[in-house]
């Protein structure tokens, strides 16, 4: 309470007007500045000459023999008989995936098959994995599987769909089923289908026709096989690829619509930037358009104190001037004795 009895509406003026001041100072040097620039750009371009002479047209020999190579190259891929070349970067960077990432991948393959597979069993070689897998040169280059795409290129898809694969196969889960397919044994399975047949033969003693007809026969097949439900160590690691690129797939889609929407909320609100600061400069207007018609009324108010006090300071030396017009004569007097005395003597 004592602050606010402190302020005086005064000193609150004072600041407005100091600050109204100075904002139409910044202003005027801005403006200053600006004309300034602009006059110095106009006579910079008065300066530009517009004649601009014509360079000579030269065309390398060096220029035409790239475009009929290029157009030599084009020309062999057509006729290609294994289709379209693939560039050799991307060989490059699949020969670098398989030698470098790959391989690895492999070798938890090939673990799981030599300690599981059967003795009929093949053990796939890394190019035949990768083909099986969906990760051989054609497939990705032909840039029609994200997942090999992914696993190709992103260093954290590899790290993670290795440590990914292996703990999957070393899964209890995992590995029962695995033990379960190395134990099974063949056994007989029959089947019976129904065959339908034709059975032709003639009729007839004077006279023969035709009398074939069509029976069906059941016929029964039966054949050593692996029961059903036992997964081979190939089946098992291919199940583990395949689930781990699903949801790679499935979490990189979500991460990336996320990104997308939090994205457009941000554009949204840089959007808002412009009016925002239309606003800004329309209440700043506002309020110097408030405090010029302010400064007016307060010179006004300032001029009539003045008045006032001028008026006042009349009144109170009226009094003390009347000696003054009094002893005025007398020194006009002695002056003018003065004067008659200088020329007497002269």
């Amino acid at each position: 309470m004592e602050f606010w009895k402190k302020l005086r509406l005064d000193d609150v003026e004072r600041v407005y007007l100091i600050a109204l001041r100075v904002g139409v100072l910044a202003i005027a040097t801005l403006s200053l500045l600006c004309a300034g620039y602009f006059a110095v750009d106009a006579a910079w371009r008065m300066f530009v000459s517009t004649d601009v002479a014509v360079e000579p047209t030269v065309v390398e020999p060096g220029e035409v023999s790239a475009v009929m190579r290029d157009f030599a190259a084009a020309r062999e891929a057509e006729e290609a008989p294994d289709g379209p070349q693939i560039p050799g970067y991307v060989r490059e960077r699949h020969d670098r995936f398989m030698e470098e990432t790959f391989a690895a991948y492999h070798r938890v393959y090939a673990a799981a098959a030599e300690q599981y597979n059967k003795p009929e069993d093949e053990t796939l070689t890394a190019e035949q994995l990768a083909d099986r897998l969906g990760y051989s040169l054609e497939i990705y280059a032909s840039g029609t599987s994200p997942v090999a795409k992914a696993f190709v290129e992103q260093p954290e898809f590899q790290r993670q769909s290795l440590a990914a694969v292996t703990a999957a196969l070393a899964d209890p889960a995992s590995v029962g089923l695995l033990a379960q397919y190395r134990d099974a044994e063949r056994v007989e399975h029959c089947t019976t289908r129904n065959v339908r047949r034709t059975v032709r033969q003639i009729c007839g003693y004077y006279y023969t026709y035709d009398c074939s007809y069509t029976e069906t026969v059941p016929t029964r097949r039966c054949e050593m096989v692996y029961p059903d439900g036992i997964v081979s160590p190939l089946a098992a690691f291919t199940q583990a690829d395949q689930a781990f690129g699903e949801l790679w797939i499935a979490e990189a889609n979500r991460n990336e619509e996320t990104a997308q929407v939090i994205t457009s909320e941000r554009h949204a609100t840089r959007s808002q930037i412009g009016p925002k600061l239309i606003l800004a400069l329309q209440v700043i207007g506002g309020f110097l358009v408030i405090m010029f018609f302010f400064l007016l009324v307060s010179i006004e108010r300032h001029m009539r104190r003045l008045a006032l006090e001028v008026g006042q300071q009349d009144t109170n030396q009226s009094p003390a001037e009347s000696p003054a017009r009094h002893r005025k004569p007398r020194r006009a007097e002695r002056a003018s004795d003065a004067g008659s005395l200088d020329q007497g003597e002269s």
